[in-house]
């Protein structure tokens, strides 16, 4: 079996393709009628943010009529799976929606997207050497200044630098200085934003927790 696209609170397994859950605890693996598995992933998603009932009733039912009873009946059978019995895993906004909370890591995936991600990312290095050779071969006539200054790299510390790892063993590192955008490492690599988009949940997770830390030490 291909690895899970999602793991909950490191215990239920979550593979869509699959309709399936697997329950790390116990070790039984649950089928999902699609629509049930279709609300779950809709979710993951957007784990930690507000997904409306309009959106989940017109994505998955397509607005028919008695959707919105079906959908209070999936989110019940969820929460019954994934032994959400204080719901505070997922989370009812009245006549809003609902959010899924903490707690959701997302395995690293051989998938053809992510191989286009590493080969671009690596031409993109290669390139970038190629630019350098060219810049140190040119005389010394041509090459002018580049800059005036380079200033030093912020130093990373326990408030802007969190690290984390996937069960997989894949490294993930986030460095969040000032109200720049974050720059986010998986293996010690550097990732450019369209890569980054995949990640966003994790991302906005280990932001949360800098949050906390730095509150923390504020306190």
């Amino acid at each position: 079996m291909d690895s899970p696209a999602y793991i909950i609170r490191n215990r239920f397994q979550i593979y869509p393709e699959l309709h399936l859950i697997r329950d790390n605890f116990s070790g039984v693996d649950t089928k999902l009628e699609p629509r049930l598995m279709q609300v779950l992933e809709l979710l993951l998603k957007d784990a930690g943010n507000l997904v409306s009932r309009e959106l989940l009733i017109r994505e998955v039912w397509d607005n028919y009529g008695g959707a919105g009873e079906a959908l209070n009946h999936a989110i019940a059978l969820l929460r019954k799976t994934l032994q959400d019995t204080e719901k505070d895993l997922i989370r009812t906004v009245p006549k809003k929606g609902y959010t899924i909370g903490t707690g959701i890591s997302y395995p690293a995936s051989a998938s053809p997207k992510r191989s286009k991600i590493l080969f671009a990312a690596g031409m993109a290095v290669v390139l970038g050497m190629l630019a350098g050779f060219w810049w140190y071969a040119r005389p010394a006539s041509e090459k002018g200044v580049l800059y005036e200054k380079v200033s030093a790299a912020p130093e990373e510390t326990a408030e802007n630098t969190i690290e984390t790892s996937a069960p997989d063993g894949t490294q993930y590192k986030l460095v969040s200085i000032g109200d720049g955008p974050p720059s986010f490492y998986i293996n010690g690599r550097l990732q450019v934003p369209d890569s980054m988009e995949k990640h966003r949940v994790l991302i906005h997770q280990l932001k949360q927790e800098l949050s906390v830390r730095r509150k923390s030490k504020r306190n």
